[in-house]
């Protein structure tokens, strides 16, 4: 993109497609069709844009870009850089301004062209001054936030069961002789019927023993398992959010007197 007295104004576009975008442009801001001209062949997708850029490549593909730009005024040195970026399939605008040079080069800059004067590669470097700036870099360790203790521990609590028993008692039951009644002889009464016991004489200072018994319970205590612990670990991922404040460097530029800066943004 060229600022001489050449009316001529070049610029270098890697993308044909955006380049189509800023010859669309140029004809917008009023340059004709025979002031635009596009060196460098390029895939096209169709529509009417590419069949503009096809009418303005056409004709200036079969010529010697070097020669036409020296004939039009640029420097020889300046004509053989574009030819060489023609020749590694660069695409090449080049408008004849005729007084609105710096209207030209501000409509391919704005487009991302790059010229023979902004192109990074050609200046001499006087000094690298690296700027640095501070960014957030996660250091991950494992530490321990805490443990967890198991131990069993014996409680005692009372229990009450119910349990049945069997016992036996003493039935006494007395019963009225008739006196018609012969000795010996059996009473047919009800209560004869339920008790049919061995007559037994019992003298004089005499006793007799009759035991009773009883069922008696005795508690046994013996251990159950009625629970069962599984202890195990496991990992578990989690998204944390840090900020923090970061320092960076810019580049701070004074000037005095009148002092031209050209400032363009390297590819990495």
């Amino acid at each position: 993109m060229e600022t001489t007295e050449s009316p001529i104004v070049a610029g270098v576009f890697r993308d044909r497609s955006i380049a189509n975008h800023a010859v669309d442009e140029l004809r917008h801001a009023g340059f004709r069709s025979d002031q635009i001209h596009v060196w460098g062949q390029g895939t096209t997708t169709g529509g009417m844009l590419d069949a503009l850029m096809s009418s303005l490549s056409g004709h200036t593909n079969e010529r010697n870009l070097y020669q036409t730009l020296v004939e039009q005024g640029m420097t020889g040195e300046d004509a053989t850089y574009y030819q060489q970026e023609l020749e590694t399939d660069r695409t090449i605008i080049t408008v004849q301004s005729y007084g609105h040079q710096q209207e030209a080069h501000d409509i391919l800059y704005r487009f991302g062209a790059y010229d023979a004067n902004t192109d990074v590669s050609r200046v001499e470097p006087v000094h690298t001054i690296q700027l640095r700036e501070e960014v957030l870099q996660p250091l991950k360790h494992s530490v321990e936030v805490g443990e967890v203790i198991i131990r069993k521990v014996v409680v005692t609590e009372e229990k009450t069961i119910t349990v049945s028993i069997r016992r036996e008692e003493l039935v006494i039951e007395r019963r009225a002789i008739s006196p018609d009644a012969l000795p010996g002889q059996p009473q047919h009464s009800e209560d004869s019927a339920r008790l049919n016991g061995k007559v037994i004489e019992i003298g004089e200072g005499e006793t007799i023993r009759i035991p009773l018994r009883t069922e008696q319970i005795v508690i046994e205590k013996r251990p159950i398992i009625t629970e069962e612990l599984l202890v195990g670990k496991r990992k578990l991922q989690e998204i944390q959010h840090f900020s923090d404040t970061v320092k960076r460097e810019e580049a701070h530029i004074e000037h005095t007197g009148e002092v031209n800066i050209r400032e363009s943004q390297a590819e990495r």
